[in-house]
């Protein structure tokens, strides 16, 4: 019998040495309920808790923290930030920013990379074509770090070419493996009705504003202010009942806006998205507060309020899955090694599968992420999985294997 230490693994999945997530093997992860009855009433979904970030656009970096201080302040959100959107936006090389990247993805937060030039007439480019070549090789890239993705200025690009090039790079980014594609926004007829598309997750909304000064900032007091068209978002979910609406401050007036109140008067700004937050909370949308440039709420001290406030949003889910796979030499009995994991966001207990099938049986339920698995025999391949579990149901991770020398 060898220990786990001394038996690694010429066929050791090589993320899992490194504490990266590993790749699956057979199944994907799975919400159920906590009865065991397979519904995924209440599954756990990366639009939870998001962030309204926009950390590089093409021309390099645009925020003014340090990676450090970024993730500290993503860390410092209660039961954990779940998307960053649109955290990289017509990045040609995002390997420039592969420590971030990697950072958030060990966190299980889904990072949306945006594509998606200027779609005014006047600036218009045939190789920013919405199914451009351009745009395809763009998200090809962002596919080495990220399965999100976001596609913004479709109504332009809807207004200048038509639906097809839309549900073209839709059906193509779906064919090269992203798994959660977001849309900014969703295109709308000269009638007003939703453009029929398939293959969207999720639609990125911004808050309208009346009686405001858009060179300024400034807002005059009108109760339609910090809401989306709820008219509008109603008619979306009636198109399509699944879709995911993120209700945020996209445009730069609205940046600009919070700023000037904040600035103007400390404290308003929060105000104002209080009433964002309960107005998502009524209708089962995301609220997904803001940090740009423009509104920085680190430089403005507004950042703990927004870290909590986030941190209460849709808590009546199951956990997010385990992530991270690795090896915690010289902890285990007999001076052995342990398999660990980053457990996912909201999770109370998880449930430790391990065995030589890929069908691993459930050998513990534990708070800690780490688990002994013992003396192991020589050219044996192991299977395991953790199921993270919580009062509102439980969620399969993936599977993952190694095999001992």
């Amino acid at each position: 019998m060898n220990r786990l230490p001394a038996l690694l693994l010429a066929t050791l999945l090589p993320a899992l040495a490194a504490g990266a997530a590993a790749p699956t093997v057979n199944r994907k992860p799975e919400t159920v309920n906590p009865d065991g009855g397979g519904s995924a009433a209440a599954a756990y979904s990366v639009y939870n808790r998001p962030i309204h970030i926009s950390y590089a656009l093409r021309q390099g970096k645009v925020l003014k923290q340090t990676d450090a201080e970024i993730l500290a302040a993503i860390d410092s959100v209660p039961n954990g930030v779940t998307c960053v959107t649109p955290f990289l936006l017509n990045v040609d090389d995002p390997a420039k920013y592969d420590t971030i990247l990697n950072a958030l993805k060990a966190r299980n937060i889904a990072v949306f990379a945006g594509i998606g030039r200027s779609a005014k007439p006047g600036q218009w480019k045939q190789e920013y074509s919405i199914d451009s070549q351009y745009m395809r090789d763009t998200a090809k890239r962002y596919l080495a770090y990220t399965d999100s993705i976001r596609i913004d200025n479709t109504q332009g690009f809807y207004d200048i070419e038509g639906a097809k090039p839309i549900q073209s790079l839709l059906d193509y980014l779906h064919g090269i493996g992203f798994k959660h594609i977001m849309i900014n926004p969703w295109p709308v007829s000269k009638g007003g009705a939703p453009v029929p598309l398939t293959g969207i997750e999720s639609n990125f909304v911004e808050i309208t504003l009346h009686n405001f000064d858009r060179k300024t900032g400034e807002v005059h007091a009108d109760p339609a202010n910090w809401m989306p068209k709820e008219d509008k978002l109603n008619q979306m979910r009636a198109f399509d009942p699944k879709i995911k609406i993120l209700v945020n401050y996209e445009s730069e007036p609205q940046h600009r806006a919070l700023w000037y109140i904040e600035t103007h008067n400390p404290g308003s700004s929060l105000a104002a998205m209080e009433i964002t937050a309960k107005s998502c909370e009524k209708n089962d949308w995301y609220w997904s507060p803001p940090w740009t440039k423009i509104y920085d709420p680190l430089a403005l001290g507004t950042w703990p309020w927004i870290a909590k406030r986030l941190g209460t949003q849709h808590l009546d889910t199951a956990p997010a899955p385990a992530t991270n796979p690795g090896l915690e030499e010289g902890t285990g009995a007999n001076g052995g090694g342990k398999l660990t994991w980053r457990g996912g966001q909201q999770r109370a207990t998880s449930e430790v599968h391990f065995g030589t099938t890929d069908t691993p049986p459930l050998v513990a339920t534990q708070t800690e992420t780490a688990y002994d698995p013992g003396p192991l025999k020589r050219r044996t391949t192991y299977y395991w999985q953790i199921t993270e579990v919580n009062q509102h149901g439980k969620t399969e991770g993936p599977l993952w294997s190694f095999t001992t020398k």
